[in-house]
């Protein structure tokens, strides 16, 4: 629950205020957790019981099963409420209008229920997958981007390839849950604030936003993505609105989304919406989601803070600056070995990730996982991964505040400049890494397992039956109307 605060002066609290959503909004605008969810998940979840023992699944649209459930589904999102009203600090309760009610307009069903879940209405939810890293591309070039996006730019999410699953095609469920991982980033959260400019965030009743630009696009998923749930008191006293992060919220909600579809029998969307909660999850394995400025000491912030304040802005500057090139430059790199070494199937990386000698220390997942297990587990890593980039990777990248990563070059190959650098940096930033993708691994593990548990595995899908072609038999041997009728 929210703790109780000491009022500070007005000119510290937007001090603090400013520094922090310049430091989140330099790095939510402009790069993700981890690029593409799926390209990790999926040697995560590969070998899970839980998952490649399970047979096919029917592809159904989400219009069908709301369709079907939407009575349990209004009980289960009306029990959700009431356990984030209990549970989740600084949780705005749901406008009465958006409460999801059974026996409504079945034509406007899909958008009550995203409204009642305060998800962006237009969000697409095609029905597809996303191929392996390294696929070739369909001969027709598959699902343009645009088809599963809102995003403006959804070149921005990489080149992977889209395949369309229409209703009715079998999909295996590692295809349907590691796609699913990296969906939440495709529009699910993006102007669901009062102040975005959008007709649904007025009514939404979350407020404004409470951190990073609310006129940048991407910027206003930031909240639902970043758990600061670890800051000093000190922090959260000056910048009160750090505590209004709501990743727990999108991990229970699916969860329990996920669970209820499967009780049901509608597989596909059970293992959907377990990738949806994976994806939110996963970010708070990620040190730059669960911190504002990770490897600045809070004595620093304070003092750069207040340096600001008296209108000395080059610290804070810097400091902002050096933070988001050091984690979008981090997800370049993991995301540019990957691509380097998609042959090597026992490549560090990959083992990490498919690693599960560590799950049994984590347990199994409650509600207090994401944030006193996941993201607490990141900010105790972040001044490590701060120093390893600050001392393996090229100075020009990650510290040099005049230097903007992205923007200063462009395509460029962290990885590349690396090993160009010093060929001996890559094995020393390698243990770094192999542990955060160690966790994330095991996390998403441990997640699947517990949604799981207790849950039987259903009888594979019976083989559809070819339509014989019957052999016209000659008119002397055509059957009486008698036998017809037997046959009949």
């Amino acid at each position: 629950m929210s703790r109780p605060h000491t009022k500070p002066t007005r000119t510290a609290q937007l001090g603090v205020a400013a520094l922090a959503a310049m430091a989140i909004v330099s790095s939510s605008n402009t790069a993700l957790a981890w690029d593409d969810h799926s390209i990790y998940a999926r040697p995560a979840l590969v070998d899970l019981p839980e998952i490649s023992q399970f047979p096919l699944v029917e592809v159904e649209s989400l219009e069908v099963f709301l369709s079907a459930e939407e009575e349990g589904l209004a009980k289960l999102l009306s029990d959700n409420e009431a356990w984030a009203l209990a549970t989740v600090p600084a949780y705005p309760p749901l406008p009465q209008d958006l409460v999801l009610m059974a026996g409504g307009d079945r034509d406007t069903l899909r958008t009550r229920f995203l409204e009642a879940l305060r998800m962006a209405p237009d969000i697409k939810l095609a029905l597809y997958t996303k191929a392996p890293l390294g696929a070739e591309p369909l001969a027709d070039g598959g699902l343009p981007w645009a088809e599963v996006t809102t995003l403006h730019d959804p070149g921005a999410l990489g080149d992977a390839v889209l395949i369309p699953t229409p209703e009715g095609t079998r999909v295996a469920p590692l295809d349907v849950v590691t796609s699913a991982a990296d969906e939440p980033d495709y529009g699910f959260d993006l102007g669901i604030w009062t102040d975005n400019d959008t007709a649904w965030g007025p009514r939404y009743g979350m407020g404004d936003q409470p951190f990073g630009d609310p006129t940048k696009e991407y910027s206003s998923q930031a909240p639902m993505h970043m758990g600061l749930y670890h800051e000093a008191g000190i922090v959260y006293t000056l910048a009160s609105f750090l505590e209004r992060t709501y990743p727990e919220l999108r991990v229970h909600q699916f969860q329990t989304l996920a669970r209820y579809a499967f009780e049901t029998g509608h597989d596909y969307w059970g293992w959907r919406f377990t990738g949806w909660a994976l994806h939110y999850v996963q970010d708070q394995a990620m040190p730059y989601h669960t911190q504002v400025l990770p490897g600045v000491s809070v004595a620093r912030m304070l003092w750069i803070n207040t340096l600001s304040m008296v209108g000395i802005s080059g610290p804070v500057d810097n400091a902002v600056r050096l933070v988001s090139n050091r984690h979008i430059g981090m997800e370049h790199y993991v995301r540019e070995v990957f691509e380097a070494t998609l042959e090597q199937a026992d490549h560090p990386f990959r083992a990490a990730l498919a690693d599960t000698t560590i799950d049994a220390h984590y347990g199994t997942f409650d509600d207090t996982y994401t944030r006193h297990t996941v993201a607490l587990e990141a900010v105790s890593r972040a001044k490590g991964l701060d120093r390893a980039l600050e001392r393996y990777v090229p100075e020009l990248l990650v510290s040099d505040p005049a230097y903007i990563m992205d923007e200063t070059e462009k395509d460029i190959n962290v990885y590349e400049r690396v090993l160009d650098a010093d060929a001996t940096a890559v094995a020393s930033l390698e243990p770094t890494f192999t542990e955060l993708l160690g966790s994330f691994g095991a996390h998403s593990r441990v997640f699947v397992r517990t949604l799981r548990a207790g849950l039987p595995v259903p009888a594979p899908l019976p083989e559809p039956v070819p339509m014989e072609q019957i052999e016209e038999l000659p008119l002397d041997a055509q059957p009486s109307d008698a036998a017809a009728g037997e046959l009949l």
